[in-house]
């Protein structure tokens, strides 16, 4: 029941790499950074700063809005998991 660009979201933060969280939530890592790139247009902020590392890849780490939004999604995570472990009980 949860938002799966929220989710997203809470994966990368959590992983930190849209490569680590593609294969956590097993998708491709540019739908990753496609559901991240629509997730930042919808709020209208940049939820990450994204830098190129002299290594592999790219070091990204949450930016102020993406800390505070990662607050809120994880409150609101767990407010469906309880919403539906009490929902089951009309079942």
């Amino acid at each position: 029941m949860e938002n799966f660009r929220l989710r997203v979201f809470r994966a990368v933060a959590e992983e930190l790499s849209f490569r680590k969280a593609a294969e956590v939530l097993h998708l491709s890592q540019p739908a990753v950074s496609q559901h991240v790139r629509a997730l930042e247009e919808e709020a209208g902020v940049q939820l990450f700063d994204r830098a190129r590392g002299a290594g592999h890849g790219s070091q990204i780490s949450l930016t102020e809005a993406g800390r505070v939004l990662l607050r809120y999604a994880n409150a609101a995570a767990e407010t469906m998991v309880e919403a539906r472990r009490l929902a089951c009980r009309f079942a």
